[in-house]
């Protein structure tokens, strides 16, 4: 039986010298390619991280997009995994409350089809931060089929 260690964040002096600069409201963050190695290797951790120091408010979400068929749990999952790989942070209870926080979403944006995604996001009420400077009502249109690629605001 694993025990669980309880959470011991790093002072936000040590985090950040010159001054707090933790986020102060909860938002839903949408990251796109989140079964691929950038995001396991790398984003995830790194969000892990901040929650672990506390600088990212308590009941923010993380929701994950990629083309893989995938659950939640599977995808916590391989986030847990990917995260006890990447860093030198055991299991505790802080990686259990990050990703009691995360959420998988399966779009394929090549299609231009992010309806799932945005019936997912819609259903929180918390500001979205995506790959574009877009709310949830505009989470469908990111894709802009007369340039080819990204919308841009």
């Amino acid at each position: 039986m694993t025990t669980v260690q309880p959470c011991e964040p790093a002072p936000a002096e040590k985090m950040f010298p010159f001054g707090s600069s933790q986020l102060r409201e909860c938002f839903t963050f949408v990251l796109f390619g989140a079964t691929g190695d950038l995001a396991g290797r790398k984003l995830m951790p790194a969000l892990a991280n901040l929650w672990r120091n506390e600088l990212l408010p308590k009941q923010s979400a993380f929701v994950g997009v990629g083309r893989r068929e995938t659950s939640d749990d599977s995808f916590r999952d391989s986030v847990r995994r990917a995260i006890e790989e990447h860093t030198n942070k055991p299991a505790d209870q802080c990686l259990n409350d990050f990703l009691s926080r995360v959420y998988f979403c399966r779009s394929d944006v090549s299609t231009g089809s992010l309806a799932e995604l945005a019936r997912r996001v819609t259903q929180s009420t918390l500001p979205t931060y995506t790959a574009g400077t877009c709310g949830p009502s505009e989470a469908n249109n990111l894709m802009d089929a007369r340039f080819g690629g990204w919308r841009t605001p």
